[in-house]
């Protein structure tokens, strides 16, 4: 394990004030101490200190800590909601909602209904780039699963012969 690089994820908005392999080392010690289970609960506990290498990564203004809190519950409730399409009811239930850049300001996000994503060029492209890229993320996490080999294979072959 003294091999063991440690990186954050591409776009992880904490990166430039959390250094990653203290916060691993940290995030071991808790899991150990836990007997395996690393719980949010005790990542929080264990942050509160200053001098905790987690500390900068929480927002510990409880007024902009709610805000932030309600925001991510509205996310949860727009991504909760599926509806079964009557031209292809075979489906099942998909999302009735997707994240896309808004169309008011460019720079940032919101939801918008699939449809109309879908009648948009550009915002169906983001949308199928946002789509592949998770491909790669689910491919990379999961590589060592020999059960999705053959899944992999076709996400290869997908990405090889695709011309956006």
């Amino acid at each position: 394990m003294e091999d063991l690089q440690v990186h954050w994820k591409r776009g992880f908005r904490k990166a430039h004030v959390l250094d990653a392999e203290k916060v691993h080392i940290e995030l071991e010690k808790l899991r150990k101490k836990n007997k395996g289970e690393l719980r949010g609960r005790d990542m929080v506990e264990a942050a509160k200190s200053k001098r905790n290498p987690l500390h900068d990564g929480f927002t510990w203004d409880d007024a902009e800590c709610g805000i932030k809190h309600r925001l991510r519950e509205a996310a949860n409730i727009v991504q909760a909601i599926n509806v079964v399409r009557p031209e292809t009811p075979d489906a099942g239930p998909v999302r009735a909602y997707e994240i896309s850049r808004s169309m008011s300001t460019p720079k940032k996000k919101s939801y918008r209904a699939i449809e109309d994503i879908m009648q948009d060029e550009e915002a169906r492209g983001e949308l199928l780039n946002r789509a592949l890229g998770e491909l790669l993320a689910i491919r990379r996490r999961y590589s060592q699963l020999q059960e999705l080999a053959i899944v992999f294979r076709e996400v290869d072959n997908l990405l090889e012969n695709f011309k956006p």
